[in-house]
């Protein structure tokens, strides 16, 4: 008898989530293709796996590595018009896990520095709405995270606490309203590629924080 492998199918918030990420556009940044045909309420966009909904398709690997269920969740989904579905599956070693995803994250910061990052004219007014994330994020830091040994001082448990719940939402706030004001930077010499930086400190802090844990949890 052949073996048959279930699979999990994304549930209708699941798919709420996917079109408001994208913005009802495909999420190939060489594509862009709008996904709703003019005067019809119908739309030609389709819900593509990353990692595929079961073992053996493009991408593939193990269910040990990752399970049916985290197949089906919003992080391993990518709402793309047919054509680019079908390219990435069927080129999908030219079209790796890491690209779409990559294409994923970067669209979801398009919408939130388009639509939930406000647009400022003037430079203070800018730096005040940001200022109240860089001063909870400095109290967070002088009072819970280590300073030297972050295996010994501090409080490790409540500093990830905090991490994820407020220092890094903090980090994407800031960055998003830096990447829509990036205006003000060409209007003062010297001070272009502010927002670069700030992205890539941004992430790596991010990614730093998740080796120390890591590393924490291995010991």
């Amino acid at each position: 008898m052949a073996r048959t492998t279930c699979r999990v199918n994304p549930d209708v918030n699941t798919r709420r989530r996917l079109w408001g990420d994208s913005g009802g556009y495909c999420g190939n940044p060489a594509c862009r293709t709008y996904l709703f045909p003019e005067d019809l309420d119908v739309d030609f966009g389709e819900l593509a796996h990353v990692i595929p909904a079961s073992p053996g398709g493009p991408r593939s690997v193990s269910s040990e590595e990752v399970s049916l269920e985290s197949r089906a969740h919003h992080g391993n989904l990518i709402l793309l018009c047919a054509n680019c579905h079908t390219v990435i599956d069927k080129a999908s070693k030219a079209y790796p896990s890491e690209t779409l995803y990559r294409w994923k994250q970067n669209r979801v910061a398009e919408i939130h520095v388009a639509v939930g990052a406000r647009r400022f004219e003037i430079r203070a007014e800018a730096r005040a709405c940001i200022e109240q994330q860089l001063l909870e994020n400095r109290a967070i830091h002088a009072k819970y995270v280590p300073v030297d040994d972050p295996y010994s001082e501090g409080d490790p448990v409540l500093s990830r606490r905090h991490a994820r719940a407020n220092i890094l939402p903090n980090n994407r706030k800031i960055l998003q309203v830096l990447e829509a004001n990036q205006h003000f930077d060409t209007e003062r010499a010297g001070s272009l590629g502010s927002v670069p930086i700030a992205r890539s400190a941004i992430r790596g802090s991010a990614r730093a924080r998740r080796r120390a844990h890591r590393d924490r949890a291995i010991s």
